[in-house]
């Protein structure tokens, strides 16, 4: 079965200019915890809910990176319910601000063998398909592919 048999074609997505407000409420609202960040149709980025938390780290993303890249330097894990968060930061801090420039997807044309394999390999549960020309056409989950298997067996 191909991947572009077995996802979802409605997409919950969000712009780089979201804001923090409008992303938390989003993230209330579904059940998912990935969400594309797309302009003009194509998939620029995603957003997960561990992402927020980015909002708090000490240093820009790029600078958080290399240091996580330095094998003996150890990050201090800062307490979540120790940090000063401002009405502000809700409307000032946008999606472009945390959210993940380097990203997994996967053709629509693919099997659903490969996206697991895909999953498993990069350790997620959800990746978002994409045509030839990278504009997001759905997302394919875990459960999607199970659904499948189900599906072609007979039980669902």
């Amino acid at each position: 079965m191909l991947v572009k048999d077995a996802m979802r074609r409605e997409v919950v997505t969000v712009r780089r200019s979201t804001t923090l407000k409008e992303l938390i409420e989003i993230f209330h609202k579904y059940t998912f915890h990935t969400i594309p960040v797309v302009e003009d149709e194509k998939i620029v980025g995603i957003v997960e809910l561990e992402h927020l938390l980015r909002i708090f780290q000490p240093h820009p993303a790029h600078i958080h990176e290399l240091l996580k890249s330095v094998p003996f330097l150890e990050e201090e894990e800062r307490n979540i319910f120790e940090l000063e968060v401002t009405s502000e930061m809700a409307m000032l801090c946008l999606v472009d601000d945390i959210m993940e420039r380097k990203f997994l997807t996967i053709g629509e044309d693919a099997t659903v063998q490969e996206a697991r394999r895909l999953m498993k390999l990069h350790q997620t549960q959800r990746l978002p398909v994409v045509d030839k020309k990278n504009n997001l056409m759905g997302i394919i989950s875990l459960f999607d592919i199970i659904l499948s298997v189900f599906k072609e067996k007979g039980i669902y």
